[in-house]
């Protein structure tokens, strides 16, 4: 009984003796911080010492079926049927213009994105009529996310030559 009497009085005495202590235990909601942190990293993009220099990879598992594992967007190898589906004798000069133009801008999403317009507007052809065979050549199928994105973040060497060869 004496043992129990002992467990009921201590946790009394310690908020007796130590006032602070039950203060602190009525306390529950502490301010880690003061103010808001204002904190907003830079896109990567305006770095410049940051070099986007690489392909995407992208690596899957083996399928059943496959007999040479590639590199996704990176061994590049189009396919007959898509070549010839796409990349057509009326597509072949905006192409060409594209690869000319590709070839004095900054290698950005931006001014991949402007070269794009520009080639467009002066062609006439409509965004499709371009990316896709854009797409085939340089990336191997007519399916990718957003051109100027792929282009922009793929080595600027092997898209103009992948552009040129058309």
């Amino acid at each position: 009984m004496a043992d129990f009497r002992r467990c009921l009085l201590l946790p009394a005495a310690v908020f007796f003796l130590f006032p602070g202590a039950a203060a602190a235990a009525e306390k529950r909601e502490e301010k880690l911080f003061d103010r808001v942190l204002d904190v907003e990293p830079r896109p990567i993009g305006s770095d410049p010492s940051v070099r986007w220099d690489y392909d995407i990879v992208y690596v899957r598992a083996r399928r059943a079926g496959d007999t040479v594992h590639q590199r996704f967007y990176t061994d590049i190898t189009p396919n007959a049927d898509e070549l010839a589906k796409h990349v057509t004798d009326g597509v072949r000069p905006a192409v060409s213009m594209l690869a000319k133009m590709l070839e004095g801008c900054p290698w950005t999403k931006e001014a991949v994105a402007e070269a794009v317009k520009e080639t467009l507007r002066a062609t006439g052809l409509k965004m499709p009529q371009l990316a896709m065979p854009v797409r085939v050549l340089v990336l191997g199928t007519a399916q990718t996310p957003s051109l100027d994105a792929v282009l922009s973040l793929s080595l600027r060497e092997k898209v103009l030559e992948r552009l040129r060869a058309a």
